[in-house]
């Protein structure tokens, strides 16, 4: 009988959100079709490693002991736009377990909802790490599968209750073993799902207590499992936890003791992420972030106050669960105390607006001005979605565009090497300057300047000479499929001090390739 009935939830289930996750990929395939046919990357991790991904002691050394075996369960490889298709089909999956848990059943709500999620800046800059866009796309999805079993998912008794939070343990650990961000994603479906429990009056308090006791269990063991199974792979790889990001400083003692000064930064990098300036998410002035909050405040007055009507307790509880909603979306920064917000990190953050507006259309009466409110939100939710999706247009883009560019300087100096007879397998080379430093390199401002950075190929930081030479080295081997080995940071330093090259002409005037002190030297921009 209990199997029967887990068989009938299970294609309820199904049946409601079928035609929901089918949209959204073929939403993601259009959306993102640019990138996927052109196989663009990012000019970070993005183009320093192309389709071919080799994780290993790197990986295992700042804590993702699973991203080794999920590379050599997919045979190392990563082309386009399989790899992006299959990584947008996961991200929705996931999402839809968010959704379901939010309560969210409003047809409107869910297309418009989960289209929100999968257009945005945060979606594609995780595709264009095509190397490991399945790991962030299968942490996600186990973050929410955790959250979701454990909360979501009805048991009895002891026993299942103990196989159920054990099961959310083996998944908690998994996704920290691919990228630790995506706890975001877990612990805010934990708490639209305690929201939606408190505004429904639906189950009793100490019922939503035990889960989140069950919870709370499962997260502990979840941790000393992930921690067990890094060790094992430290061990396997002989390694050590690295230096990258702070990970040889992170633990459980270190996240309890930074715990209450991490709290401000939750809340400041959750309003970072709307700011729309260094992580940039629309084509709209960030103002229309400001009006979407306030739209989801004044839908969820009456909610919180019919909730209160009900019950005190109910109704504080639920004012909570709204307020730490931020904390809950960053939470990783509790553990991460010394890491700073990037791109590939808002994934939890993104899934706000699409949850609480569905959530306000979801439980907002249709009664009197709440019947205006209702009829506003899908058209509200229709004009976010809308400057979420030119701004990933702006993005691909400026991939694109950028890309071709490379491309074609690459030829010109390869050209210019053979005409000069320094184009041989035995010399290194050194690029002073970016790509769109050179004065041939075709570039467009005004999208440049729309678009992330990451997104805007060959401007990366000059000053960083690791960044430089390892950007350039990959450029030639991933893109252009050339054997040029290009010449360490030393190398770079010692080029750019050079009065030599300081005197020499930008590319493509004649003398702007050179030898000089046994090294190639390939000038592009003036030395400052």
């Amino acid at each position: 009988e209990r199997r029967e009935k887990m068989k009938a939830e299970f294609t309820a289930f199904i049946k409601k959100w079928k035609n929901v996750f089918a949209a959204d990929i073929v939403a993601g395939c259009i959306v993102y079709s640019l990138l996927m046919v052109n196989q663009l990357v990012n000019q970070l991790d993005g183009m320093w490693h192309g389709s071919i991904s080799y994780a290993g002691a790197h990986e295992v050394g700042i804590g993702r002991w699973l991203w080794p075996l999920l590379d050599k369960g997919r045979g190392y490889l990563s082309p386009d736009p399989v790899t992006s298709i299959i990584s947008v089909a996961v991200f929705a999956a996931a999402f839809i377990l968010v959704m379901d848990a939010a309560g969210i059943g409003n047809r409107a709500a869910a297309y418009l909802g989960s289209f929100l999620f999968i257009v945005n800046t945060g979606i594609l800059a995780s595709l264009s790490y095509r190397y490991m866009s399945p790991t962030f796309a299968f942490s996600c999805f186990f973050a929410a599968a955790a959250g979701y079993l454990l909360v979501q998912v009805k048991v009895n008794g002891v026993l299942r209750n103990i196989a159920c939070a054990a099961a959310g343990a083996v998944l908690i650990a998994c996704m920290m073993g691919l990228y630790q961000a995506e706890l975001g994603c877990l612990c805010l479906l934990i708490l639209v799902y305690c929201l939606r429990k408190l505004i429904s009056g639906d189950g009793s308090l100490p019922d939503l207590g035990r889960k989140l006791v069950r919870a709370l269990i499962s997260l502990i063991f979840g941790a000393l499992l992930y921690f067990a199974m890094v060790n094992v792979q430290l061990q396997v790889y002989d390694t050590s936890m690295s230096r990258y990001g702070g990970a040889e400083n992170y633990g459980v003692a270190e996240t309890i003791s930074h715990f209450f000064e991490r709290i401000p930064a939750t809340y400041r990098y959750f309003v970072y992420y709307y700011a729309n300036d260094r992580i940039k998410t629309t084509y709209f002035p960030k103002e229309i972030y400001v009006l979407v909050y306030g739209i989801i405040l004044l839908g969820f007055i009456p909610v919180i106050y019919r909730t209160i009507k009900r019950s005190i307790a109910g109704g504080v509880l639920a004012a909570v669960c709204l307020l730490l909603i931020p904390a809950a979306c960053n939470s990783i920064f509790f553990i991460a105390f010394e890491a700073e917000p990037q791109i590939q990190m808002i994934i939890p953050v993104s899934m706000c607006i699409p949850l609480l507006l569905g959530m306000c259309l979801e439980n907002t009466a249709d009664i009197g001005w709440q019947r205006y409110g209702r009829a506003a939100i899908p058209f509200v939710m229709g004009i976010v979605l809308y400057g979420s999706y030119i701004m990933t247009i702006y993005d691909q883009q400026s991939m694109y565009m950028g890309m071709n560019s490379m491309k074609e300087l690459g030829s010109e100096i390869v050209t210019e090497l053979i005409r000069d007879d320094l184009y041989h397998p035995y010399y290194s080379y050194v690029f002073v300057g970016r790509p769109a430093d050179s004065p041939v390199y075709a570039k467009n401002d005004a999208v440049i300047a729309r678009a992330n950075r990451n997104a805007a190929m060959g401007t990366w930081n000059a000053d960083d000479e690791k960044w430089a030479t390892q950007s350039w080295q990959s450029f030639w081997e991933h893109q252009m499929g050339i054997a040029l080995k290009v010449a360490g940071e030393d190398a770079l330093n010692a080029a750019l001090s050079d009065p030599y090259v300081q005197s020499m002409p930008v590319f493509p005037e004649r003398g702007s390739c050179a030898l000089v002190n046994d090294v190639v030297v390939v000038k592009l921009a003036p030395v400052e």
